[in-house]
């Protein structure tokens, strides 16, 4: 149960807020571990109200701000939860009621979000010269475009001009392609087309119920685009002025 008399749905709301527009990497961590302190006091310390009040909380910042924001609160208050925790227990304070639920294995993280582009060169800048973000990488490769921004805390923003991709796209890294696609079929995911040579590397990919697209590479393939990238003499590489 919560305490109303301590607890304020949009203080909580405006120190997320506060904690995603600061470039300060100690400020929104302290930020984050003050949401999950207030949380945790309010709901007794039962990890699994708190981990459901921050749920619902993401889903308020998505329908504010967007989903790419939604997700950060959710990965940067669960590390908080963990790292909260790992301190409770070493001052030898009882462990938390119920320990924050593990991705499910298959996945090891969310490394990109690709997004259409109907416009890659004028998008390529706005995200570069517009809101600053850090140019990571970009390549024409098999007739695609694609360019990597880092925006925030969290997976890169990827720019592609492939017609007919997913409005957004999301890429997971895992540790074995050919044993995730086993435990994904075994899982009753029937529909799962691959392997296919993409710039971002060999990839499989799946849909939901909905239609929704994901997809999944080798863990590391990210690093060996950037190295890539750096490589003066790659002629894949695409150079901005």
């Amino acid at each position: 149960m919560t305490d109303s008399a301590k607890y304020d749905d949009s203080d909580i709301i405006s120190m997320a807020l506060e904690a995603l527009s600061t470039s300060d990497p100690s400020t929104s961590e302290e930020a984050y571990n003050q949401i999950v302190l207030k949380v945790q006091k309010a709901f007794n310390n039962n990890q699994r109200d708190v981990a459901s009040e921050l749920q619902r909380l993401s889903k308020c910042i998505e329908a504010s701000r967007n989903t790419e924001d939604s997700l950060t609160f959710k990965q940067r208050t669960c590390e908080s939860m963990l790292k909260i925790s790992m301190a409770e227990r070493h001052k030898g304070k009882p462990a938390p009621v119920l320990a924050v639920a593990k991705p499910a294995p298959t996945f090891q993280s969310l490394e990109y979000l690709i997004l259409e582009s109907n416009n890659f060169d004028g998008d390529v800048r706005f995200y570069r010269d517009t809101l600053k973000s850090e140019l990571l990488w970009a390549f024409n490769k098999a007739g695609t475009k694609l360019a990597a921004f880092k925006m925030a805390y969290g997976p890169a923003i990827v720019l592609s001009d492939k017609k007919g991709a997913s409005a957004c796209e999301q890429v997971y890294s895992v540790t074995n392609l050919e044993l995730a696609v086993k435990e994904l079929r075994e899982r009753g995911i029937e529909e799962i087309a691959g392997p296919v040579e993409t710039p971002l590397g060999r990839t499989y990919t799946f849909k939901d119920m909905s239609g929704n697209s994901y997809s999944i590479l080798q863990n590391g393939a990210g690093d060996s685009l950037e190295r890539a990238y750096q490589d003066r003499n790659n002629t894949e590489a695409i150079r901005l002025d």
